[in-house]
């Protein structure tokens, strides 16, 4: 299994978006905030997942087990194939295996930034301000 997908690969990476969070913070354009924002979450939310077991974090597609494998450390896969959960998959893992409870703040707070990002990179990539 590749480094990147351990827990202190994705804690340290938390912990980079976190500060560039912060950083945006205090800027009158929001977008880079919560871009930043959505990541830290993100990665934690994976850090904590690894920190359980490296396999939590896998994506499964088309009921493949090699992401599985992958990062059980029995196969190799090529970079452009390893797929780990996105947000809101890993907040719910979390909550499956105990350890986070249901929060509706959380809930909340995740649908806006989901909303937000997409809304920022849907607006750069058509060629706006983003």
């Amino acid at each position: 299994m590749d480094d990147s997908l351990s827990y202190e690969s994705f804690y340290q990476g938390a912990k980079k978006a976190a500060h560039k969070a912060m950083d945006d913070h205090g800027r009158p354009e929001c977008d880079e905030f919560a871009l930043h924002a959505g990541v830290a979450v993100e990665k934690l939310a994976k850090a904590a997942l690894a920190a359980k077991n490296p396999v939590y974090v896998a994506e499964i597609r088309n009921n493949s087990a090699d992401m599985v494998m992958h990062l059980g450390g029995h196969v190799q896969l090529d970079e452009e194939k390893v797929r780990t959960v996105g947000a809101t998959e890993a907040i719910k893992r979390l909550r499956k295996i105990g350890v986070l409870k249901a929060d509706t703040d959380l809930d909340l707070l995740r649908r806006q930034f989901c909303g937000q990002i997409t809304y920022a990179c849907g607006e750069a990539a058509a060629g706006g301000a983003g």
